[in-house]
């Protein structure tokens, strides 16, 4: 997915496992400065990341996410207001949105995963990705018997409305990566039995076959025996 700069126009649609792509992803605080004021929360890895106020690891990229209600606003703010191209990323293609308004309310139900590229470098510089929820509770788009509030599953961190560390967990926990490995061994550390527990329930109803599933169930079986 990394590497060179896709090559020629941003016209029409690409295969992102065989192009060659550049990221350059923008740093946590600069998000304020390219995104609405509201209607998007940092996600994936730089979420627990920022959350823990400490690196965890190497970035490759940067993700927020946002409710289909606010993607629209968000891709005007960038395509519009800004010079950005976006793209559609599905099933190992690229294909460019439009950027007319109504063209793109027609598409929102089908999206759930935005690149933005910079037009001058090529490279790609934020992923956008398509969540479930309603103005009071979050809901986990790959399972909607998951939820919790709005205020547990995102939070103000340092200015920068954040994903929790257990919802950017459970999306990890359906086929983990070494480097999600990565980020839940280190935020297991800092974790409080009430978001263990939650976790475990989560993954268990919702992907059953987790290699996490184990190691959640006995971390919090320790802590429901009060250690």
């Amino acid at each position: 997915m990394r590497g060179e700069a896709v090559p020629g126009s941003t016209v029409g649609s690409r295969h992102h496992e065989t192009s060659a792509l550049l990221w350059r992803p923008w740093p946590v605080h600069r998000l304020t400065d390219h995104l609405p004021s509201s209607g998007w929360w940092l996600s994936g890895g730089w979420a627990i990341a920022h959350t823990l106020g400490r690196p965890v690891r190497r970035h490759g990229d940067i993700d927020v996410s946002v409710l289909p209600n606010a993607l629209v606003p968000t891709l005007t703010t960038l395509t519009i207001d800004q010079p950005y191209v976006a793209w559609e990323a599905r099933r190992g293609h690229l294909t460019t949105l439009p950027t007319q308004t109504h063209e793109l309310t027609e598409r929102v139900d089908r999206l759930r995963s935005i690149w933005i590229q910079d037009p001058t470098t090529k490279a790609f510089v934020l992923q956008i990705n398509i969540e479930s929820g309603t103005p009071d509770s979050w809901v986990y788009r790959r399972d909607c018997r998951i939820t919790t509030s709005w205020t547990s599953a995102i939070r103000d961190v340092r200015g920068v409305p954040t994903g929790s560390i257990a919802t950017q967990l459970l999306w990890k926990s359906k086929s983990p990566r070494p480097f999600d490995d990565i980020d839940l061994a280190v935020a297991l550390r800092g974790m409080g039995v009430e978001t263990v527990s939650w976790l475990t329930d989560a993954v268990r109803l919702a992907h059953p076959t987790s290699p996490w599933v184990t190691r959640l169930t006995r971390i919090a079986e320790f802590y429901g025996q009060g250690f």
